[in-house]
């Protein structure tokens, strides 16, 4: 994926948000939760693409986007629902506790330690931080 593909994802869903907030339509919500769970996506390919394209966080960006897309529909099929899961809180509040920030906070932190070296420092970098360690 290049640089285009985000910019398009935000430019097409950037009016669509928009209008389905502003809707009356019945699945406005779903649509709604849909493209607001994929922004954060979205800026964040666009954020780590490099020349052109991703360094290799494709699997984590698809993880990333699974637990946000399953923690928005997961909100919007449990409302309204008067049952108790976790620790007397309603599925809504553990959609959201668990798929809006304990995935992407665990995936995220994954994806950033397991890149840190390509994406941060390269080879030469490394080898100055080394060298100047054994300096001190």
């Amino acid at each position: 994926m290049t640089r285009l593909g985000p910019v398009i994802v935000l430019a097409v869903a950037a009016p669509l948000v928009l209008v389905t907030f502003i809707g009356e339509h019945p699945l406005f919500s779903w649509l709604f939760s849909f493209l607001t769970m994929s922004f954060p996506v979205a800026l964040i390919a666009l954020g780590v693409s490099s020349r052109g394209r991703l360094l290799s966080l494709k699997w984590d960006l698809i993880a990333l986007f699974a637990s946000l897309q399953a923690s928005g529909f997961g909100m919007l099929a449990t409302r309204g629902s008067d049952a108790r899961w976790l620790a007397g809180l309603p599925p809504g509040a553990i959609f959201m506790l668990a798929g809006l920030w304990l995935l992407p906070l665990l995936v995220s932190s994954w994806a950033y330690a397991r890149t840190f070296s390509d994406a941060v420092l390269d080879a030469e970098t490394l080898e100055r931080v080394r060298s100047s360690k054994n300096l001190t």
